[in-house]
Order: structure tokens, then sequence, then C-alpha cells
């Protein structure tokens, strides 16, 4: 797996670096800060991830391992590509991405070009586990809330009609979200519900 690549920066474009690395002219789609960190004419050091699907071959480079940790995660929601994981990696520093899908930020989410309101549910429901258990520091550092009593009895309802304790919780962060924290639990109820049947629809 090509885990990184050296060389000097011949290159600085919009989304992309170019590094000539042995004679070779290596073009890697970058995040933000992963170009920044390039200066051409100089050595640089990116980290990488090899994707190589049915689109073809595509290398993307990221600042650090955080960086290239996170666009994996991203990749794993269905509908996500690599193009459009990188695009939220250009538009949020890691730590404001983890916390705008913990906390479901549609605003902010939406706002990120090639990201509709769909897919920002997606990445809500689908990642609040595994970013909360994957970067502790990010969703520790007042990312979220405890649940108040009102989320509860909504989560404890969609238990009670067939639904997982975890696709529950994530549902009623998401649909949080969407209604505001002063929405009525019957509000909230049906936007989790809403977004509960259209996901497991997707998923048959």
């Amino acid at each position: 797996m090509l885990r990184s690549i050296y060389g000097q920066v011949l290159q600085v474009q919009e989304e992309a670096v170019v590094l000539d690395v042995n004679g070779l002219g290596i073009e890697a789609h970058c995040s933000r800060r992963a170009a920044e960190s390039c200066v051409e004419g100089e050595m640089a050091r990116i980290q990488t991830f090899l994707l190589i699907n049915e689109s073809g071959v595509s290398l993307f480079g990221f600042a650090d391992d955080e960086e290239r940790r996170l666009f994996l995660e991203l990749l794993a929601v269905k509908g996500v590509g690599g193009r459009m994981a990188m695009s939220l990696l250009r538009a949020e520093s890691p730590k404001a991405l983890v916390k705008a899908i913990l906390s479901a930020d549609m605003g902010t989410l939406t706002r990120i070009p090639g990201i509709g309101r769909k897919t920002a549910e997606r990445l809500c429901f689908e990642l609040r586990e595994r970013l909360s258990k994957n970067f502790p520091v990010f969703s520790g550092d007042g990312v979220e809330q405890p649940p108040s009593p009102a989320e509860n009895e909504v989560v404890e309802a969609l238990i009670g009609l067939g639904f997982s304790r975890h696709e529950a919780s994530a549902a009623v962060r998401s649909a949080i979200g969407q209604t505001g924290e002063k929405a009525r639990e019957e509000e909230v109820l049906e936007a989790a519900l809403r977004l509960l049947n259209r996901i497991r629809g997707e998923r048959r």
C-alpha cells in the first residue's frame, strides 16, 4: 500500500499537488491542509491513500495520519466516494468535521459542495458511533451533550418499534439536528422515523 510519498513539489494546484518522486511526477488529490504544507520547489512528504475502483485509480494526499484515518471513515459511508470525502476534508478541519457529524450540524455539512441533506443525514447516522470511538480526543472535547430525558424517551420509543439502540440514538441526534433542540418529542420521533425508514429502504 502506498502510505506516503516524498519528493520535490512541482506544482500546487487548487485541488491537487504534483511531486517529483525519483523522476516521476506524481499527482495527489489533496486536503486543504496537505496542499498548504507544500511549497513549489521545496521537498515535502504527504500521507497518501491509493483508491482503486470502477472509476479508475486515484491517489489522495493528507497532512497527517489523522486526516487519512478520517478519510477512510468517510469512505465507508454508502454513496461517499473519494472525491466527496476529500471535499469534506477540504472544507473543514478534522476536528470541525467530526464535531459537525457528531452534533448532526446539518447547516455546516450541507454548505459543503456536493453534500446534500440526504448525504449529511447518512454521515451523521452511520458515523456517530464510529467517530466517537475512533476519535475520542474530538468526541470528548465538548462535542456531544448528554441526552436529555426527552431524547431518551424518543430513543426508547424507537427501540420499542424494533430498532437497535445504536440506530435509535443516531437517528434521534440527526433528527434533532433538523428539528432543533426545542422541538416537541412527537416532531423528533417523526423525523427520526423518516430517516430510519429511508436508510433501511436504501440498504435493500
